[in-house]
């Protein structure tokens, strides 16, 4: 079993994740990624294959929209010793780059992931995301 330290340090990761990416603190989001990472964000068509990836990518395609706002619940940790795997709900909030005069888009998602202890902090070693709806749409399955 995960000591109770072991799963917060793990949730705190899950939140750091979202918190930098709406904060656009590139920077403090590849911190929460082990350089040898996979990611499959399915619906995005985007894999990715380092922590460098994935934080080029989400940089980028984060330069074209306007505010974000990522809200993290139902954090489930299980794992052992030095790896753990997390499932997670994500309620996103996007505004388009010219502000509220643009449309805003919601989406519903299930993160699931592998992370491993490097020292004291967590990282995700693996990453998947799926979208269940976009603006009240069902796109994906749990």
């Amino acid at each position: 079993m995960l000591s109770i330290e072991d799963e917060r340090r793990i949730v705190a990761t899950v939140l750091r994740y979202a918190t930098a990416i709406d904060g656009r603190d590139w920077p403090l989001f590849r911190s929460c990624f082990a350089t040898a990472f996979r990611g499959d964000y399915g619906q995005f068509g985007s894999r990715w294959y380092s922590g460098d990836e994935i934080a080029a990518w989400l940089e980028e395609a984060h330069r074209q929209i306007g505010v974000t706002m990522h809200r993290m619940s139902n954090i489930v940790v299980t794992g052992s010793g030095i790896t753990a795997t997390e499932r997670t709900y994500g309620d996103v909030v996007v505004v388009g780059e010219r502000g509220p005069q643009d449309p805003v888009h919601t989406f519903i998602n299930i993160y699931e992931g592998e992370l491993q202890k490097f020292g004291a902090e967590w990282k995700f070693v693996r990453r998947n995301m799926s979208v269940l709806l976009r603006d009240g749409c069902p796109l994906g399955g749990i």
